[in-house]
């Protein structure tokens, strides 16, 4: 491990300790205040926001995404539910969810995974150890939006993300998932995938104090303080909440050693009647031992065993030592929202986030069956590109992404009666700088000048692959408006305004190694809205959907010696959506049709140097399918439930496009009554492909997963197992295609590549977990 990623983890370790340490005393000051002010104020014995229609959302009125509670039994029950107000298909996941029957080192990945149209299957390195990304339908990360608290983060090279980075479990008041664009309001990158709209936890009335402490498999400990102030009289009833996290385990697969670090700090104040400032900030922190481009060949699999990941040897590339990731990132926000009367309201949320990738990588750690049997790796050979000169060292490199993004959301709504009106302007900047240096790990990371002179130009130092930095504006004024012709309907047309400039100022650039400070790009579009939402009846809704979409090209489009000469086209969509919603104590069910059409998809073709380059599908590709959930309570306590969907995701040549399952489908049962909860949850997902084309020898069969979770409550301590996969199912789950690609239109690789990476399910783990609420 490097000086500087030491010096990392140990001042997140220290400032996590100190931030923790002083909430805790800010909290337990503010609660006892409170207490002598209000002696009859209610003391909680239970964290008041695990009820089961208990959400995180402020100001519904004006965010996009409205989380709202469906009632009764089977709802409380439910994994997820349906918002009778949606005007596209949406399931709402709630804390009860989370706190019962989510891994508790668990993400996002882990909350969502049991929801209708997700494909989600835990990382290899065991639930929340590792990053893994939902598909949506089909759409794969960086396709689809993220969201925290209303407000979008992503990278700026592309809208993609990291699971584990910025928001574990612990710090998640609920999940809404929006497979569709939603209303122009709806911010994002990547609409036309939908998006995964992720809550705070919901400050409470009352005070309290939590302590969890969870251990398992892999020696996986996992730490969560969360603390409430309650309404604090002497600050105009301030709300606070504060958690701190801290996790450490050994990880499922070989010396793949996690340690995490998560805070956060939520705080709202009523100023007047009329006016609510809040305020949030959450850091998170960590180091782990794994590969840059981690998965195990099959050659490696068959010596070693599906686990197989890092060694303790330091002559081998798979050291532990020599592939260490080092990242931390942090996200704040403040928030001010105004409500006046006769119906004008406003929210203006000013935001920045940021993310850091520290990594040092040996540079190639897989293998092919003669390189197993040999003990070398592809590097080894002298004469190689990677190859040090006159020695057999261990190669690698030092790799940097980092960016820091600013932003302002502003949202104001007119309620005229039978109109509401609905505009606003999101407004983001961003500086990016990302680096590649060759090094020689063996010789303490002696620079490695191994790479060629670029085409044009003069030449960079020779251990420069790239350094590379890049900025951007981003801007999106929207209107909606609410039409109410008649009670229980209400039709929404919209139009938003999507303009990106991006431009790059890199002294060595990536691909070419050429210098490039001119290059800009302007990405701009007009995109236009239409919902609609019917209350049938008290339970039950209709709702009709159809929306633009839109998706800028990614940062690569400057990897070329003459950028601009050879136009990428932006992706866009149109999306059709039709669905109902039904609800009463005992059942809940909705269901949806989708049809969508993506045209200018980014694929990869032969480029005139016959290497693959990125370039766009001259067809049209069809995105179709029918989503469903119902939950059934067959009593109080206990529920039933099942949801599914049919994934018809086909590009312009009639073939399934890669990583989209042709269906995914769950079924399990709840029972929560009186002290005892259990929960049951079973996924299935259908084949697919690994890469475009539907070549045989890169399909991924059917695999399932099923969680048990058993719960007891003594009243302040609750005690919980949870036993994730079950049946110990170890199947495949990705691939990563090495040693060539495949390219549109063209023929599948054959046979199967030695090179190429496996992805397994981690198998049977098992965390137990104590809560203890002051």
């Amino acid at each position: 491990m490097s000086r500087r990623s030491r010096h990392l983890t140990g001042r997140a370790s220290t400032a996590g300790s100190l931030f923790a340490l002083a909430a805790a005393g800010v909290l337990a000051g503010a609660a006892n205040t409170a207490r002598a002010a209000d002696a009859a104020a209610p003391v909680a014995t239970a964290a008041p926001d695990t009820g089961p229609t208990t959400y995180a959302k402020d100001a519904p009125e004006l965010e996009t995404v409205v989380v709202t509670a469906s009632r009764g039994t089977a709802a409380a029950l439910a994994p997820a539910t349906a918002p009778l107000t949606t005007r596209e298909p949406a399931s709402v996941i709630n804390r009860t969810f989370i706190e019962d029957s989510v891994p508790d080192t668990g993400d996002y990945n882990e909350i969502v995974m049991f929801a209708p149209g997700v494909t989600a299957a835990p990382s290899s390195n065991g639930p929340g150890l590792g990053e893994s990304e939902p598909t949506l339908r089909g759409f794969t990360d960086g396709e689809y939006n993220v969201t925290f608290d209303a407000i979008p983060f992503a990278d700026t090279n592309d809208p993609t993300h990291h699971s584990t980075a910025y928001f574990p479990a612990s710090t998640l008041g609920a999940v809404q998932i929006d497979r569709g664009p939603g209303d122009a309001g709806n911010l994002g990158q990547a609409t036309y995938g939908g998006s995964i709209n992720l809550f705070s936890r919901t400050l409470t009335d009352d005070a309290y104090l939590q302590q969890k402490a969870t251990y398992g498999s892999w020696d996986t400990s996992n730490f969560v303080t969360t603390l409430q102030s309650g309404k604090i009289s002497q600050l105009h009833d301030t709300r606070i909440a504060a958690g701190f996290q801290e996790l450490d385990s050994s990880g499922a697969l070989s010396f793949n050693h996690v340690h995490e670090y998560n805070q956060f700090l939520k705080i709202e104040t009523p100023i007047d009647s009329h006016l609510t400032f809040s305020a949030f900030a959450t850091h998170n922190s960590g180091t782990d031992n794994e590969p840059d481009n981690p998965g195990v060949t099959m050659a490696q699999e068959q010596k070693y065993g599906k686990n197989f990941s890092l060694t303790n040897n330091p002559a081998s590339p798979t050291y532990y030592g020599y592939n260490t990731v080092s990242k931390e990132t942090d996200l704040e926000y403040m928030r001010l929202k105004g409500n006046y009367d006769p119906g004008f309201s406003f929210e203006d949320s000013v935001y920045t986030y940021a993310y850091r990738n520290d990594t040092l990588s040996a540079t190639d750690t897989t293998q092919d069956a003669a390189e197993v049997a040999a003990g070398t790796f592809p590097t080894d050979a002298v004469g190689s590109k990677a190859a040090p000169k006159g020695n057999l060292d261990v190669l690698g490199y030092d790799k940097l992404n980092e960016y820091r993004v600013f932003g302002n959301i502003l949202r104001l709504k007119e309620d005229l009666g039978m109109v509401d009106v609905r505009a606003g302007l999101w407004y983001e900047t961003a500086v990016t700088n990302r680096h590649r240096f060759d090094l020689d790990r063996t010789l303490d990371n002696a620079p490695n000048p191994i790479e060629k002179a670029p085409a044009i130009g003069p030449a960079p130092p020779a251990n420069i692959q790239f350094q590379e930095r890049s900025k951007w504006i981003h801007y999106e004024p929207f209107v909606d408006v609410d039409i109410k012709p008649f009670p229980g309907l209400t039709i929404t047309p919209g139009v938003k305004y999507f303009n990106l400039d991006r431009k790059v100022d890199s002294p060595v650039n990536s691909k070419t190694r050429v210098e490039d400070t001119v290059s800009a790009e302007t990405f701009q579009r007009t995109l236009a809205f239409a919902s609609a939402n019917y209350l049938i009846a008290h339970n039950w809704s209709a709702y009709a959907q159809y929306a633009q979409g839109f998706l800028a090209p990614p940062l690569s489009i400057f990897y070329v010696l003459a950028p601009g000469a050879t136009e990428l086209k932006p992706q866009t969509s149109t999306n059709y959506q039709v669905g109902s919603v039904y609800n009463t104590n005992k059942f809940t069910f909705d269901a949806d049709y989708y049809y969508i059409e993506l045209k200018n998809a980014i694929v990869k073709v032969t480029g005139s140097d016959s290497n693959p380059v990125e370039a766009n599908d001259p067809g049209t590709s069809i995105y179709k399918g029918i989503e469903g959930e119902a939950t059934y309570a067959l009593y109080p306590g206990l529920a039933v439930f099942a949801n599914g969907s049919t994934n018809s995701a086909e590009d312009s040549t009639h073939k399934q496009v890669a990583e989209a399952p042709t269906w995914v489908a769950a079924i399990g049962g709840i029972y929560k009554y009186n002290k005892v909860s259990v929960a049951l949850l079973n996924k299935f997902i259908g084949p697919q492909w690994a890469i475009a084309g539907e070549p045989s020898n890169y399909k991924i069969n059917p695999y399932n997963t099923s969680n048990l979770i058993l719960g007891y409550d003594f009243g302040r301590i609750k005690a919980q197992i949870g036993i994730y996969d079950l049946f110990d199912n170890t199947n495949v789950t990705a691939i990563t295609q090495n040693d060539g690609t495949a390219v549109f239109g063209g023929p599948a690789p054959s046979p199967l590549n030695n090179h190429d990476q496996y992805f397994f399910q981690p198998g049977r783990s098992v965390q137990f977990t104590l809560r203890a609420t002051l």
